[in-house]
């Protein structure tokens, strides 16, 4: 072992957590990057994992997880040249090397115009996923007990904080920290897409991170999120806001992504070719179809797709267990677009909410984790 780097919410000092009854609860999680002078047996390195898992951590929060890279020093190096997502850029800045070398000086410094733009913009799609992901089973009872409420309500406004991680860069602005972002949006950020309320609303979600004080209610939490996330697809899309109705508003963003607009998501080589050889794997056993519709499914781009469906089936979430309100029109939506990214067709064009939650979860185990039990062995099927 050459080296051990310690990254993310911890090295960069916005670690979530708290002491309950003298027992420590972590809302965020340990990310390690280990640095091997020889490539590894994939035995030693799942025996590894396992001996520094989340249950060796003692701690029963689902938001905590032990995330371990393995690389070589070579093959470390190689891919951080290559390698212009936002997460090399936060590894430089806020890495802390915990043992052994320190080979953080190797890798690039980076900015806005060496930055992966469209990779970066595609964190809409994984902040939406991973807000359903943790979406804990009695909120659609209206049965939350209070730790599942503290739960929702934190991921909420931590999954909020991604908007400015996502807008700031796309004004020329890149910085490492949330703290960072939320103090010079709130202090240089003179006529945002965003309305005044939001300077305030982004304060207290960098508070709910730091402190785990939560001053709002999970319906409003929820509203603000969506809308945060709504305004900032019509800024990435070149919409000009031209109603006031949160339904209007939605519809529009989504008929731009159903005619697979994806401009705003052009990732560079290396973002595509592991996105692609991801999918060439799931073409390979896609279900019996004509040859000519398994190659369409192949070389489409399913992230607009992809993305369309979790806005409208949040905002679907939102209107039915938050507001009180259905609105049958996101449902609808949703069920259109799961239909252009999913390599199974549906027989039953009136799927409801329960339904497509199974389905999606489905997909995304193959197309964003390559393992199509993957979530089911984490109990998140």
């Amino acid at each position: 072992m050459i080296s051990v780097i310690l990254y993310g919410s911890t090295s960069r000092g916005e670690l979530s957590y708290k002491f309950d009854g003298g027992r420590l609860d972590l809302f965020s999680d340990y990310e390690l990057e280990v640095i091997i002078r020889k490539s590894a047996s994939k035995e030693s390195i799942l025996e590894l994992k396992e001996s520094i898992s989340k249950e060796s951590f003692s701690i029963a929060n689902p938001l905590f997880h032990v995330d371990l890279s393995f690389n070589t020093k070579f093959s470390f190096w190689l891919k951080r040249r290559l390698d212009r997502r936002l997460a090399i850029f936060e590894v430089r800045e806020n890495g802390v090397t915990l043992y052994g070398e320190d080979i953080l000086k190797i890798l690039p410094k980076m900015n806005v115009k060496s930055l992966d733009i469209g990779n970066l913009n595609e964190l809409i799609l994984v902040r939406l996923w991973m807000q359903l992901l943790y979406m804990p089973p009695g909120f659609a009872k209206s049965s939350l007990n209070e730790r599942d409420s503290e739960i929702l309500k934190y991921f909420l406004a931590r999954n909020a904080m991604e908007i400015l991680t996502i807008y700031l860069p796309s004004k020329g602005v890149l910085l490492p920290t949330y703290t960072k972002r939320v103090n010079y949006f709130s202090e240089h950020e003179k006529n945002p897409p965003f309305p005044p309320s939001y300077a305030d609303f982004f304060k207290e979600c960098l508070s709910v991170k730091l402190s785990l004080k939560f001053n709002l209610q999970i319906e409003q939490y929820y509203a603000k999120m969506l809308e945060g996330y709504l305004i900032l697809l019509e800024c990435l899309l070149g919409i000009e806001k031209s109603s006031a109705d949160i339904s209007d508003r939605v519809g529009v963003v989504s008929k731009r992504l159903m005619g697979g607009q994806n401009g705003f998501i052009n990732d560079n080589m290396l973002s595509k070719f592991r996105r692609k050889r991801r999918e060439v794997r799931i073409w390979r056993s896609m279900e019996k179809q004509s040859f000519i519709d398994s190659i369409r499914w192949l070389f489409r781009d399913k992230r607009p797709y992809i993305m369309g469906f979790l806005l409208n089936y949040h905002f679907y979430l939102n209107s039915r267990f938050a507001q009180g309100a259905e609105k049958e029109e996101f449902l609808i939506n949703a069920r259109k677009f799961m239909d252009e990214f999913s390599d199974k067709k549906s027989s039953n064009p009136y799927m409801g909410w329960q339904e497509l939650n199974r389905e999606i979860v489905k997909f995304m185990s193959r197309w964003l984790y390559n393992n199509p039990v993957y979530l089911e062995r984490l109990g998140m099927d």
